[in-house]
């Protein structure tokens, strides 16, 4: 029996033979370790747990191998993504959909995936609207923001995965099937290194591939747009037309939906309340100068922490196994293992270039006029009002 898990952790943390040979200390040789992933022998218990360390995976991952196969619907990336970068990222999907879906099986065997994908086949751009209103109706949205974009997509099986990896990677779109050839989940990959609005109208791309079915670019980007910032919403904070409007009402609009200038223009335009000239004027101004209060943070998935906490309530999983699937201690000091996991993957110039980015920022903030305000005798300031 072949040991599809092991080449596909081995590639998604980058590794060749040679190098995960490397790591454990070169106990088998890169020969043995090509014929693991063939099936032609299989490792002891020793060199096993050596794997299982090196790879950040537990032995029980290793021997039974995916339950789901990961079948992708789009990915976006640029041509310059280097190949090993881009099977890392597309194994990293994998191992982690299949991770989530193992979860989800346990836990919560009953429930049904949503119709998602294909929804919109064959939908023209006539009615796009209309069939967006309808999704958001039926989500229980209505016409308002959507805060929390995660919480939101997670609720109606379709996962979020975000990434800390190449600059030319953009996302990808899948569906994870079962043993009976049935969707049993979909996911959306993103980049973790961006803003949270930048974040959110990817997740909402990626949605739209899944809902289209389809790799079509443009059809993703407006389904993207209409989800997130709903026609009729839109009008009524900007108006039918608009000839004017100042830098201050777009970056306002901006916080009450989440998403940045530029896909907020964009959607203005293709709403018809601003004109062809006024779309290139405001493009203009925003290649000229960087975008601002761009919000470095992300938003937060709830869905795993809940699911396996519901698994080691009802006595699913034993105490280990969900510290396992969590990445942390329970009822003690988190270890925030994931996070470590993280940075010990990177490589030295990206360590640095993250304490960089993150020494940056904690300047600006310490920076700020509202940092360095100090309140009169029992006045209470909220930095965050």
């Amino acid at each position: 029996m072949s040991m599809p898990y092991l080449q596909q952790a081995r590639i998604a943390r980058g590794l060749s033979l040679e190098d995960l040979a490397g790591t454990i200390g070169n106990a088998v040789s890169r020969q043995t370790l090509k014929n693991y992933e063939a099936g032609i022998t299989r490792p002891g218990a020793t060199i096993l747990s050596l794997l299982a360390k090196a790879l950040q995976v537990s032995t029980a991952d290793l021997l039974r191998g995916p339950d789901f196969r990961c079948e992708h619907i789009a990915y976006r990336k640029k041509a310059r993504l280097p190949k090993k970068e881009a099977a890392s990222i597309e194994a990293q999907v994998i191992q982690e959909v299949n991770r989530r879906c193992w979860v989800q099986s346990r836990c919560l065997p009953g429930q049904r995936i949503e119709p998602v994908r294909g929804r919109f086949k064959n939908l023209t751009a006539d009615n796009l609207e209309l069939a967006t209103v309808k999704l958001r109706k039926d989500w229980g949205l209505g016409i308002s923001p959507i805060r929390n974009l995660v919480d939101e997509l997670e609720g109606h099986s379709v996962h979020v995965i975000t990434l800390t990896t190449h600059e030319d990677f953009d996302g990808l779109s899948s569906v994870a099937i079962d043993s009976q050839g049935q969707p049993y989940a979909y996911s959306v990959a993103i980049k973790k290194e961006t803003s949270m609005e930048r974040q959110r109208f990817s997740m909402a791309h990626e949605l739209g591939h899944i809902l289209f079915d389809s790799t079509d670019e443009p059809a993703a980007h407006a389904f993207a747009g209409a989800f997130l910032v709903p026609q009729e919403e839109l009008k009524k904070m900007l108006g039918d037309k608009r000839n004017r409007i100042k830098k201050e009402e777009w970056l306002a609009l901006k916080r009450y939906f989440g998403v940045s200038m530029q896909a907020l223009i964009r959607r203005a335009k293709d709403c018809g309340i601003i004109q062809e000239d006024s779309y290139r004027f405001w493009n203009t101004v925003l290649h000229r100068k960087k975008e601002e209060n761009d919000t470095p943070a992300c938003e937060v998935s709830t869905w795993m922490l809940r699911t396996v906490m519901r698994g080691y309530a009802e006595g699913v999983f034993s105490k280990s196994k969900a510290e396992e699937l969590l990445g942390k201690q329970m009822h003690g000091e988190s270890l925030e293992m994931k996070a470590r996991q993280d940075i010990r993957q990177m490589s030295p110039d990206e360590r640095r270039q993250l304490m960089a980015k993150q020494a940056v920022l904690a300047v600006e903030d310490y920076s700020s006029p509202e940092f360095n305000e100090s309140a009169e005798p029992g006045e209470v300031f909220d930095d965050y009002a």
